[in-house]
């Protein structure tokens, strides 16, 4: 990763503090099926109180492509195998923010438990499909591939303007999909 003492320390440090004080788990039950998941989130941490709020933001999905990049070079292989191990966990949740809408995106911000909606508007943020892209490169798993192409998709069908891509204002319903008449400089 580096040989620079000071920044793995630092980045170390981080990782530690992530799954101390960050890291939680909700454990979904599916109406239909009764089938039961787990799903890996950062919870919001609010400060001075220091105590969590239990929902993730999308902005949070930069984490497993940045855990991922993290073991390349990293010669501890139990070290590897724990931060790979929380990628994928989150990586599974943030790819669950698109696959449980309708329209195949994902809401800016969801609650847990529950996995609610509470904030329903896609801005086109790329920090999901940069981690997929990490996840694949690395692990070589076919699925990191397929869930970046069922994202595509939906942004093609949702997302897509005559002349670029906008916001989708409300993921969670195909009646109300509106599109907003504006794209991020990121998103370029």
């Amino acid at each position: 990763m580096t040989s620079d003492g000071f920044l793995l320390e630092t980045y170390e440090a981080a990782i530690d503090g992530i799954e101390q004080h960050l890291l939680s788990r909700s454990v979904e039950v599916d109406k239909v099926s009764g089938e039961t998941t787990t799903y890996f989130y950062l919870k919001e941490l609010s400060i001075p109180a220091m105590s969590g709020i239990n929902q993730q933001d999308h902005l949070l999905c930069f984490v497993p492509g940045m855990l991922a990049l993290g073991t390349v070079g990293e010669v501890d292989a139990v070290k590897v195998a724990r931060h790979l191990d929380l990628a994928k966990k989150l990586m599974a949740t943030c790819y669950a923010m698109y696959a449980r809408q309708p329209t195949g995106l994902a809401p800016d911000l969801v609650a847990f438990p529950g996995f609610l909606v509470r904030d329903g508007k896609y801005k086109l943020r790329p920090e999901t499909i940069e981690s997929l892209m990490y996840m694949y490169r690395i692990t070589k798993d076919e699925k990191y591939r397929e869930w970046g192409w069922e994202i595509f998709q939906s942004l093609e069908k949702h997302a897509k303007t005559t002349y670029g891509y906008g916001a989708v204002l409300h993921v969670e319903s195909l009646e109300q999909v509106t599109v907003e008449d504006k794209m991020e400089s990121f998103f370029m």
